[in-house]
Formats: C-alpha cells, sequence, structure tokens
C-alpha cells in the first residue's frame, strides 16, 4: 500500500495538483468543477457584467450636467450616431440630440452649466448641418434639410423661451447668441454679428 501511495503522490506532483487537507475542515467550492460544464463561470461572468452595463447605461439616459453619468450619456449618444450608417438619417439623429441639450439647458441649476450645455447644443447643431452635407442623394438630403430646418425654428422658439424664463441668474448672453447663430445657419437665415 506504502508504494501505491507513493506512486500516486508522484503523479500528483507532477502534474502540479495539490491535495486537498482534510485536517481544516472549510467550504470548498471545488467540486463544482466537476458537475458543471467549462465556461460555465465565464459565461455567468458576461451575464453579470452586461446587465450592469445595461443599467448603468439606462440610468445615464436620465442624467443632467453636473451628475456623474452625464458623460457616459454624451458617449452614448455619440456612439448611436455613429452607428447610423446614412448621412442625412445620422444628421437627424444628432440634431435630436442637441434638442435634449437645450432641454438640458432649460433646467440647469447653475449659470455655469446652461452656458456649457448651450455650447455643447451649439456645437451639435453645426455638426448636424455638416453631416448633412455628407449625404449623397439629393431626394435625402432634401428631406432631411426640411426637417433639421423645422427643428432649428422649433429649437429657436424654445431658446428665446429659456432666455426669458432665466431671470433669476445671470444669462450667459454670449452662448444663447452662439447657439441661436447655429440654429439660424441651419434654417438659412442671416447669421448675426
Amino acid at each position: 500500500i506504502a508504494r501505491i501511495r507513493n506512486k500516486v503522490m508522484a503523479r500528483i506532483e507532477q502534474d502540479g495538483i495539490t491535495p486537498i487537507s482534510m485536517s481544516k475542515p472549510r467550504f470548498y467550492l471545488g467540486f463544482l468543477r466537476y458537475i458543471t460544464p467549462p465556461g460555465l463561470a465565464y459565461g455567468v461572468a458576461a451575464v453579470v457584467v452586461l446587465a450592469v452595463s445595461a443599467g448603468a447605461a439606462i440610468a445615464a439616459r436620465t442624467a443632467l450636467p453636473g451628475q456623474s453619468l452625464y458623460s457616459a450619456k454624451i458617449a452614448l449618444e455619440q456612439t448611436h450616431a455613429r452607428f447610423v450608417s446614412n448621412p442625412s438619417e445620422r444628421a437627424k439623429v444628432q440634431m435630436e440630440f442637441a434638442g435634449r441639450r437645450l432641454e438640458e439647458a432649460r433646467v440647469s441649476v447653475t449659470s455655469k452649466q446652461e452656458s456649457e450645455t448651450l455650447k455643447r447644443f451649439s456645437k451639435e447643431v453645426k455638426q448636424a448641418k455638416n453631416t448633412l452635407k455628407e449625404a449623397a442623394d439629393p431626394l435625402q438630403v432634401e428631406a432631411a434639410a426640411a426637417e433639421l430646418s423645422k427643428k432649428a425654428r422649433q429649437y429657436q422658439e424654445e431658446l428665446l423661451k429659456a432666455k426669458n424664463i432665466q431671470s433669476d441668474r445671470t444669462v450667459d448672453v454670449a452662448a444663447y447668441e452662439e447657439a441661436n447663430n447655429a440654429l439660424k445657419e441651419v434654417t438659412g437665415e442671416q447669421e448675426v454679428k
């Protein structure tokens, strides 16, 4: 028996397997490797990571400037826009996201957040206009330009209302003018200097 034990122990050491000590009773889940298929742990880990990521993405959709998930919200929107292959449709999506910035500026708590959000709004409106220039199909361009122009007029009205409502704090007039000028570029009106 000693000879068989020595052979078994030599084989265990050769394979690099460490025997479980029976002298210390403890909770050990090593037996699970015999009853679970390989890769199940990786699959469960992947599902957990996806669930946490999806939860963060859902929470980020309602984030406002100054909140911790706001940058994640912007990144998700930019990623969404990049995946729209048709430039005409991408311009519409970008204009829709610009509208969200306008709403965020309206509900901003501080004038600094409002100013930064209006600057982002102006940038996104200009980006939508430039994206439309990439489109090749004249019919799509015409339809998208009409829709962007309609949205721009709507945003101009909202911008004016927001500027008038913000009487309780200092308004960054330059940010409002920049936003209005960006909208005028889309509607085809003369830019105010």
